[in-house]
């Protein structure tokens, strides 16, 4: 088990009795203490020490004095940055391991996924709205039925990826490698595309309505053989959501 670095302040005083205040750390099982001395006190001590989850033993690490006409002043406000600092040492000490998020794909939840390499992975049926994936491999990966509203893959390489049914509206792709990407039933509206667009291996029942590509492709996209059929969520056509004549 790791240490946790447990701050302790002492006021020191001519015999005086001490008032002990504590403050716990929510999420440990740790607690830091005040100890706040009265009467013809002349400093401040702030302490932090270490402790095991094992025992009670401590070890000092360093202290700082407080001129006892500041105390008053800083009491609050020192309460709150040494519990933060505790809690977060407890944190890093303690070794933790928390999951990467491409074991939690189901939700989503975690880092994003820039810049990785996700070939031939299935993140099918996920939940990915907002999430980055500039500049990330995905080639021959799978995102069927995925919610990638408002995602960002910005200059990733999609090569072979499949997209059926995925909801990206809102989406960036601008820049990306799309040579046989597969876009069936998918909810492309407001999608930002660059001319790679046109080297999709499947348009079949994609709603592009109000994406955003460039004019020129325009005439080889409305030339293709799979923009005739509809989506099945939004009822609209390819060839209608492509606004093709």
């Amino acid at each position: 088990m790791g240490l946790c670095f447990v701050p302790t302040v002492h006021c020191r005083s001519a015999g005086r009795s001490a008032e002990r205040l504590n403050c716990s750390l929510r999420g440990t099982n740790y607690a830091s203490s005040l100890t706040r001395e009265f009467k013809k006190r002349s400093a401040c001590i702030i302490q932090m020490s270490s402790y095991s989850n094992n025992d009670t033993n401590k070890a000092f690490v360093s202290d700082v004095s407080v001129p006892i006409q500041e105390w008053n002043t800083l009491t609050k406000s020192l309460v709150r940055s040494v519990s933060l600092l505790a809690f977060v040492l407890c944190i890093a000490s303690s070794g933790l391991v928390f999951a990467p998020e491409s074991a939690l794909g189901i939700s989503g939840g975690g880092k994003d996924y820039a810049s990785k390499d996700w070939s031939n992975q299935d993140f099918s049926n996920g939940k990915y709205v907002g999430k980055d994936w500039s500049g990330c491999i995905a080639r021959g990966t799978l995102f069927r039925n995925s919610d990638l509203r408002g995602a960002r893959f910005f200059k990733s390489d999609l090569f072979e990826a499949d997209f059926t049914g995925a909801l990206l509206s809102s989406a960036s792709l601008e820049g990306s490698n799309l040579r046989g990407t597969i876009f069936k039933n998918s909810d492309l509206s407001q999608t930002y595309f660059g001319e790679s667009l046109i080297e999709v291996e499947s348009l079949d029942g994609a709603d592009l309505t109000d994406a955003l590509f460039p004019d020129l492709i325009r005439p080889r996209l409305c030339s293709r053989k799979d923009i005739d059929n509809i989506n099945p969520k939004s009822k609209v056509s390819t060839r209608e959501s492509l606004m093709c004549p």
